[in-house]
């Protein structure tokens, strides 16, 4: 069948097409207003370079196991790392926090940002797209008068002046100069997003970052404490994540070694925790997305199941006109082509109908989306969504309408020839397969009602 009669004969019957269009669409549309959530938070690769080298580190204490099963990472143990480790390239520290920022002519905002070592965005591997990164100079103890602008802020509060770079503004009353913007593609992981538990989440995003200022002469001498910073690193080509767990465990064990520990602490072990950077963003968002995910595929598995119904009763509504057909030569392989080509194609247009309502649909549900959904500004209408769609369309276009296809095909011309009836048994065959048709869409509504 061409797709010309396909259309012929859609248009024969316009309530029934009109009807399954506008659910195909219903169910289509939110599997791929989902997906798009699904894929922009958990599949999509990091924004960076090489994304699949950086990694998160923190660290245990056995003796606090039972009520912290980790820590941010110790100062002490960022410097002793980044001067002994061999599996990592580069090393950096993160610290969420807020100041009260005032620049010449504008009203005083309150911003949140990261402090972070100099070393933070060449691990990461972005450059800012105006000015310059923070020098090792700068991310020194009173030296770290300097800041650098996420380019949303920039936009906002700058009005996109390229003129900033330079300009001296007031952080909590003190002077710092702007140094540089960061390019928009970055999405910096939020340290209190990656580790609510001490940093705070901060659902406004960052602004600006100014470097730490540690004094890491200061904190080798403190080798259990100061448990307080987000640490990023980015592994040498070749190196696993086992490997850096074992080689900072022996630093680790060498390094407290050295230390002088209060009398009533007892034997110290501090483990290390390695994670990819993108396992720990999605953190524990992944498994309520997947849920989320598979019960719009349910619903839409009902919406295929009740148009197979509707399909039947339309294919059995025609079983004198099909009884001709097959009496005149038509073979099974041609019925069952043409009711899922006619299928497909209601398919299509739903798909197409349903995807146009997502990306309509979609800025709102990341706008209701709640704060906790990782990578939120990174979901979007892309390219795999669109093949998701159209695929999970087509698909769908072959699910409802194979079984109606299939009985189609087995059309008996003899008893619907003898003056237009159909028979005992084909009236008995048809209600059997509505009946396992209804059955299944309960089923499955028992089955989200229970999810839900």
């Amino acid at each position: 069948m061409s797709l010309r009669q396909c259309l012929r004969r859609l248009r024969q019957q316009p309530f029934f097409s009109l009807l399954a269009v506008l659910t195909l669409a219903l169910g289509l549309g939110a599997n791929v207003a989902i997906f798009s959530i699904v894929n922009g938070a958990l599949l999509h690769p990091l924004s960076f370079p090489a994304p699949d080298r950086l990694i998160t580190l923190n660290e245990s204490i056995p003796q606090f196991a039972a009520k912290y099963p980790y820590f941010p990472v110790n100062a002490a143990s960022y410097y002793v790392w980044a001067q002994r480790s061999h599996t990592l390239a580069r090393l950096a520290l993160a610290s969420a926090e807020s100041w009260v920022l005032t620049a010449p002519g504008e009203t005083p905002t309150e911003v949140h940002g990261a402090g972070v070592t100099a070393s933070m965005f060449s691990t990461l591997g972005v450059k800012p797209e105006l000015g310059s990164d923070f020098t090792a100079a700068e991310d020194q103890p009173g030296k770290n008068d300097v800041v650098i602008l996420t380019d949303a802020f920039w936009r906002a509060q700058f009005h996109t002046d390229p003129g900033v770079i330079g300009r001296t503004a007031d952080l909590n009353g003190l002077p710092v100069v702007i140094v540089g913007v960061m390019p928009p593609s970055l999405h910096f992981p939020d340290p209190g997003a990656l580790d609510g538990s001490f940093f705070g989440k901060n659902p406004e995003g960052l602004s600006l970052f100014r470097p730490l200022g540690l004094n890491y002469a200061r904190a080798a001498d403190e080798a259990v404490g100061d448990y307080n910073y987000l640490c990023i690193a980015r592994m040498r080509p070749g190196v696993t994540l086992t490997q850096v767990r074992a080689e900072l465990d022996v630093i680790n064990a060498a390094l407290i070694a050295g230390a002088t520990l209060p009398p009533d602490l007892g034997h110290v072990r501090v483990n290390t925790i390695v994670n990819s950077l993108q396992q720990q963003i999605v953190g524990p968002h992944a498994l309520g997305l997947w849920l989320l995910l598979g019960a719009v595929l349910a619903v839409l598995l009902i919406v295929c199941l009740n148009l197979a119904n509707l399909l039947l009763v339309r294919v059995h509504g025609r079983g004198q006109e099909l009884a001709v057909r097959i009496a005149l030569g038509a073979g099974p392989r041609r019925l069952l082509g043409e009711t899922v080509t006619e299928g497909v194609v209601l398919a299509l247009l739903g798909g197409a109908l349903g995807i146009a309502a997502a990306a309509a649909a979609l800025r709102l549900l990341v706008d209701a989306a709640p704060s906790g959904i990782p990578r939120i500004h990174e979901i979007a209408l892309t390219a795999p969504v669109l093949f998701f769609g159209i695929t999970l369309a087509a698909l769908s276009g072959v699910i409802f309408s194979g079984w109606p296809a299939w009985s189609a095909s087995r059309t008996d011309p003899q008893p619907a020839l003898r003056a237009g009836g159909r028979g005992a048994s084909d009236s008995a065959r048809r209600l059997r397969s509505r009946s396992w048709l209804v059955a299944g869409q309960a089923a499955l509504a028992a089955m989200l009602l229970l999810v839900a």
